[in-house]
Formats: structure tokens, sequence, C-alpha cells
């Protein structure tokens, strides 16, 4: 029974050393807290004037919301965590600050490497958002889809293609790959390949499809129309009409439409052919004898040669 009361004696005094000693690092250490504390305010202020600063400057370079979105984020974040080391280091934890640091380093790389694809599409979003090749309602062609730029956020490109389906695109993929933007200039130009017969007067073909190209409504006024013979043919002698169009605006495959109607109309008015292609049959005649033994009349057998 004894002792146990010394044991017990013993652990108090234990205790309660203990306890003083943490009291008296506590109150060695009130200051350094303050200074910690009063660190971590003044940068948690910064990081929030910061991150709003940032994001109105990036609408300079960017309308995309989500990337002004995030780059005000990661300017709080960063100062943020910027000010929580200050912190650290005014408290005298030096080797908590490394420890951080190093777990900060691996942890970085971890995920570097298992999120790959997310981080490569980030960054390509990001380049994208600040170098700006095409905005949405834009007409632009990539990785063999054309269409209207929809939605541009941080991970895909989400362009609406002809037939009404939505593709989603990786920003990497878009960042790489060859990139057609149809809506950069605010016109584009429409061809109509036609053929007229040999026959044909040539300077007046050429007026024909000048004016017929010249009557279309929705054209660019200030462009003007080009017409352009541009081979011999197998059966007839091959021009190109071209005009152009305000894009987007005007609809592409309606002027198509308008343009082949208006230079058929054209040439029947004119009294011009467009020509079918020709094939020449020619047909050859050989005559085999009979065998010894069959029957006493010849074989004609007929030989068929093709040509454009």
């Amino acid at each position: 029974m004894e002792k146990l009361h010394v044991d017990f004696i013993t652990a108090k005094n234990l205790v309660v050393d203990k306890l003083q000693t943490w009291f008296e690092l506590s109150v060695q250490m009130l200051p350094n807290l303050l200074v910690s504390a009063m660190t971590l305010l003044v940068f948690a202020l910064l990081a929030r004037l910061a991150g709003r600063i940032t994001g109105r400057l990036s609408l300079r370079w960017s309308r995309s919301r989500s990337l002004t979105s995030l780059v005000g984020t990661l300017t709080r974040i960063t100062i943020f965590v910027v000010g929580v080391f200050v912190a650290l280091t005014a408290m005298e934890l030096d080797k908590t600050v490394t420890s951080l640091l190093a777990g900060a380093g691996i942890l970085g790389l971890a995920i570097g490497f298992a999120f790959q694809d997310i981080v490569e599409n980030l960054i390509s979003g990001l380049i994208l958002g600040f170098r700006r090749p095409f905005k949405v309602g834009d007409v632009i062609s990539s990785n063999g889809t054309m269409g209207t730029v929809r939605t541009i956020n941080l991970r895909n490109t989400i362009v609406e293609n002809f037939d009404g389906q939505r593709v989603l695109i990786p920003n990497k993929k878009v960042f790489n790959d060859k990139l057609v933007n149809y809506s950069a200039h605010g016109f584009r130009r429409v061809e109509v390949s036609v053929g007229v017969e040999y026959s044909a007067d040539l300077q007046q073909v050429t007026a024909v499809l000048r004016k017929a190209l010249l009557g279309i409504d929705n054209r660019r006024q200030d462009k003007g129309v080009q017409i352009v013979c541009r081979e011999f043919g197998d059966s007839s002698i091959d021009f190109v009409a071209r005009f152009w169009i305000p894009y987007p605006g005007a609809d592409y495959f309606e002027a198509l439409h308008e343009g082949h109607l208006a230079i058929k109309t054209a040439l029947d008015d004119a009294g011009f052919t467009i020509p079918f292609p020709i094939r020449t049959l020619e047909i050859a005649q050989t005559e085999v004898r009979p065998k010894h033994g069959q029957a006493d009349h010849p074989t004609f057998i007929a030989r068929v040669t093709t040509g454009a």
C-alpha cells in the first residue's frame, strides 16, 4: 500500500512538471504565436485581394469565366500557402517546414503521374484561354470534327457539328492538332465546279458564269467573284466559280445551293450544255476455227475495250 502511494505521488509530480514545462514554453512562445497569427491574417487578406486583382486582369486576355476563376483561386491558394510557411518559420518550426516542403514535392510528383491526362488538358486549356485562337460561336475544324464552338472549359472544348451532335474534344488534342477557324476573318469562300462542252465559246461561258454569281444576294459585295478555267477534262472543259459570303452569318450550304442553281439556270438560258461523261466502246470480233472432230463452222468471240 505504501509503495502504491509512492508511485502515485511520483506520477503526479511527473504530470505537474510536464504541464509546468508546457506552460512555460507556451508563455515563451506567446509572442511567436501572436506573430504567426497576425502573419496568417495578413497573408489571408493579401490572398483574397490578389485573387480578385488577377481575376480581373485575366479578363483582358481571356473571356472564359472558368479560366479567370481558376487563375484567381490558384493565386489565393499560393499566397496563403506561403503565409503558412512564413508563420511556421516565425514559430521556429523550421524542421516542420522542411518536412512539409518535401512531402508536398513528393505528393505533387505522384499526382502528376496519376493524373497526367487531366494535368495536360488543364495546361492546354489555360494556354488556349490566353492565346484565344477561337471563341464561343466560331466555326472550327479540329481532330476530324467541324462545327460551332459551344463551350470552352478547362478540360474540354465542346463543338456542335452540323448534324446537331455535341462533340467533346480534349483540350490537349485541340492544342496539338491542326486547327482551322472559319470565323476568324468574318467571311468564307464558296466554290462551284461546272463543265461545258468543248465546242463552247469560253469567253462567253466566263461572262455568263460571272453574271450568274454577281446576281447572288447574300454574297460579300466587296470581295467580287472569280471564274477560273481549271482544266481540260475527259468530256468537258471544267470551270471553278468562286464567290464570298459573310461567315458566320450566311448559311454556307444555302449559299452553295444558290450558287449551283444560279449557274445551271444561266447556262441553260445561254444555250450551253453541261455534258455527261462519255465512254467509247470498241468491239472487235476474233474468228476461232473448229478443232478436228468438231462441227465445221467458225466461232466468233467479241472483245470489248472501253475508254473515257
